[in-house]
């Protein structure tokens, strides 16, 4: 039932009927941190890329699907039924993500569910049960 009623709003609020396609020139993953993720936090070019690093540092992706439906996002997919990955192209973006899922997780706790943790990077956010599994081995921030 809280998957149900978190994916129903989740879906409500941050899905748009646009797409943004991936540039053809795109690289896998650049070393430079953002100042607020740990020294070992990493860009990331793609969701493909994200996806790639998430896997083996021991993330479940039984069934990756990239769809680009995170309105904000430059690329999206989805993992599992309920662990979304996503890349942002610039800093405000990725922001405006993060204040849509930090909405979500409050209203979410109003309706006494328990959100998903949320692990963010300096381009990047993983959303999922076990997003904070990973946040060791991919740096970035893990909210609740």
């Amino acid at each position: 039932m809280r998957f149900i009623a978190g994916t129903a709003v989740l879906a409500l609020i941050i899905t748009g009927c646009g797409s943004t396609p991936p540039a053809a020139n795109e690289t896998p993953a650049t070393t430079s941190a953002a100042s607020s993720s740990p020294p070992s936090a990493q860009r990331y070019q793609t969701v493909a890329a994200l996806k790639d690093a998430a896997v083996a540092a021991g993330l479940p992706c039984s069934t990756w699907t990239q769809d680009n439906v995170v309105q904000t996002a430059a690329e999206s997919g989805n993992c599992t039924e309920d662990t979304v990955l996503s890349t942002y192209a610039t800093d405000g973006d990725l922001q405006s993500a993060i204040d849509t899922l930090r909405d979500l997780n409050e209203l979410m706790t109003e309706q006494k569910l328990t959100p998903d943790p949320i692990l963010i990077g300096p381009n990047w956010i993983i959303n999922g049960p076990t997003a904070d599994n990973v946040a060791v081995q991919l740096g970035g921030t893990v909210e609740r």
